[in-house]
């Protein structure tokens, strides 16, 4: 999310079939084995923000491209 990478959050099992991460301008949680929930807070800036969360079972790597529009 803006240029920024956020990975290895200490505490968190993402393992598990439910975890929150939570940083200062977002949340990913795994509420169940199959539900994920992002929320972002508003887009301050004067463009689109983009923001990818990379998802990985095993081998297997897939994800969720948010695009989020300007104030």
């Amino acid at each position: 999310m803006d240029d920024k990478n956020y990975a290895n959050f200490p505490g968190v099992d993402i393992l598990s079939d439910s975890y929150v991460i939570k940083e200062d301008c977002f949340v990913v949680e795994r509420r169940e084995k199959y539900t994920l929930f992002i929320k972002l807070d508003e887009n301050p800036l004067n463009v689109n923000r983009i923001v990818n969360v990379v998802l990985e079972a095993g081998d297997y790597h897939d994800g969720v491209r948010i695009t989020q529009k300007p104030k």
